[in-house]
């Protein structure tokens, strides 16, 4: 909760500027959501967190009721939207981008994550391995509901 109240003050501060759509969706990429990018491959947030921040970050940049849904927002320009940042894929991106990492490297640190992942499947009711995991679709994930 100590990024959230961080994340807070650092809008308040903002808010006190007078900038456009697109200066907020800047100000925001740049300044705001900086302070999480650190902290997501070590710590990623839970959904509750994520739904939070991406609350804030919304009603930031969509100050206005005349102005459209913040999803419409999330669009790139060339569709008709500012880039404003989706807190949530970003959050997923950056923790696919790591668990492709573990799955492709050859590292004696991989070997050790693949093999702790594999014990904890063998654990399970079902014996399957790694991948075969990957592929079913199950609603938890190594013990962690999927969001």
């Amino acid at each position: 909760m100590k990024l959230i109240n961080r994340i807070k003050s650092k809008i308040n501060q903002i808010s006190q500027r007078n900038l456009s759509i697109r200066g907020r969706v800047l100000v925001t990429k740049s300044l705001i959501l900086s302070k999480i990018w650190y902290f997501v491959p070590a710590a990623p947030p839970n959904h509750k967190i994520k739904h939070e921040i991406t609350s804030l970050i919304s009603k930031y940049i969509r100050s206005s009721a005349i102005l459209p849904a913040y999803s419409e927002l999330t669009e790139h320009i060339i569709l008709g939207g500012m880039s404003a940042p989706d807190v949530s894929n970003s959050i997923n991106a950056i923790l696919a981008k790591q668990f492709l990492a573990l799955l492709t490297s050859k590292a004696n640190w991989a070997k050790v994550a693949r093999s702790m992942i594999e014990t904890h499947l063998l654990k399970s009711r079902r014996k399957l391995d790694l991948y075969q995991y990957l592929e079913s679709n199950s609603i938890n994930t190594l013990g962690w509901l999927r969001n």
